[in-house]
């Protein structure tokens, strides 16, 4: 909010102050109230002009009229085109415009090496290319955006390796040893558009060209270690890694409910989770903000990988951008669970989710809730077959 703006409000606020006291002022309420207003709002002036008094007299005063006055101040501050810029239009175009600069972002700063290759820089870029939800990018940004939105620039870097590293996992994902898809994000896969060989290789590079983008993002050398690590635990060995292997050694050998949270904690959840863990790196948040937007990530994950469960059995291949109906062997909530289980299912997670949020902060609800609002409940209106 501009200092004029601010300073005019004061001036207002006084105005009605005043005014209780001593019914004599009520013009320099008005004079105020007009400045605020202004031109654009002749039906605020209008009821102004309606509601007074025609004769100033002690005897008139009415008691309730501190609380008219109270009342036209905020009908003019909610109306009033700099309040609705400031606290509504401007929210909602920088995060448009974050989403948009990380775009720009991504296809400025494209995985590129100098080589007789014919195939090889397209194939690290093919997918990247290929477009996405970008929903752990959002997150990274969101936090930065809530807290120190002076940094989103810089948390570019982060949030570009977050992408790069996920597209790398989906690349792997698809082989023929794995998922076998023929389809990711709309587009023929990599080892059908190209070969086994050089889907792996490029998944490979995307994996450790991540670590390059963090290590050479402009922050000080304790938060670039410390994003290094927060990615690498949780999208290596102990995380998503090994999330994938239970999930192949299992395949047609049914798991109870807790072992198939346990795996999709670790595929699908602690990579949603490192993304918040990063933004709150990023800005410096306390270890146990940290640690709350970690759990929190962990539970949102888990309501990701339902969700991206029912819409595999309720989805066409061309809707979902990728093979569907392509988890009946697979340890998968609709298997467990069924349709209507796993929607119930994730209607309670959503609902706790909901809740968690409501304790956030406002800035950091303010930045997340259209991210939120987007995805909490996204199964209940699947595209039926």
């Amino acid at each position: 909010m501009n200092s004029s703006l601010f300073t005019l409000l004061l001036q207002l606020f006084d105005a009605l102050v005043d005014s209780s006291k001593d019914p004599e002022d009520d013009h320099r309420r008005e004079d105020a109230f007009g400045s605020l207003v202004g031109e654009g709002s002749a039906a605020a002036k209008d009821i102004n002009q309606e509601s007074k008094p025609q004769a100033h007299h002690p005897d008139r005063y009415h008691p309730f009229e501190p609380a008219i006055n109270l009342c036209f101040f905020c009908l003019g501050i909610l109306f009033h085109p700099a309040i609705l810029t400031y606290f509504v239009i401007i929210p909602q175009t920088n995060r448009k415009r974050a989403m948009q600069d990380f775009e720009t972002f991504l296809a400025d700063h494209m995985p590129t090496v100098d080589t007789f290759h014919p195939q090889y820089n397209e194939a690290l870029q093919a997918m990247l290319l290929a477009g996405g939800k970008r929903f752990r990018p959002r997150l990274l940004l969101g936090i930065v955006e809530a807290y120190q939105p002076l940094l989103l620039e810089s948390a570019m870097h982060p949030a570009l390796a977050l992408e790069v590293f996920h597209t790398y996992s989906l690349i792997h994902d698809d082989l023929p040893a794995m998922d076998d898809a023929a389809l990711r994000r709309g587009h023929p896969t990599l080892h059908t558009r190209y070969d086994d060989a050089l889907a792996i290789l490029a998944g490979d590079a995307l994996n450790t060209h991540a670590f390059e983008i963090l290590a050479q993002s402009p922050f000080r050398d304790d938060v670039r270690i410390e994003l290094v690590r927060i990615l690498a635990e949780n999208g290596g060995s102990g995380g998503m890694v090994l999330g994938q292997a239970i999930d192949l050694h299992f395949e047609k050998h049914p798991l109870h409910l807790d072992e198939v949270l346990e795996l999709h904690r670790n595929k699908t959840a602690k990579l949603i989770a490192a993304s918040l863990e990063m933004g709150a790196v990023i800005v410096g948040l306390e270890l146990p903000v940290r640690r709350a937007l970690y759990d929190f990530g962990i539970e949102l994950g888990l309501l990701f990988q339902v969700q991206d469960d029912i819409l595999d059995a309720t989805l066409s291949s061309e809707e979902a951008g990728k093979p569907t109906n392509h988890d009946q062997d697979k340890n998968s909530f609709i298997t467990l669970l069924g349709l209507e289980g796993a929607q119930a299912y994730a209607d309670g997670l959503a609902e706790s989710l909901e809740e968690r949020f409501s304790g956030f902060d406002a800035p950091l609800r303010k930045a997340l809730e259209p991210l939120m609002r987007q995805y909490l409940f996204r199964h209940r209106t699947p595209v039926k077959k």
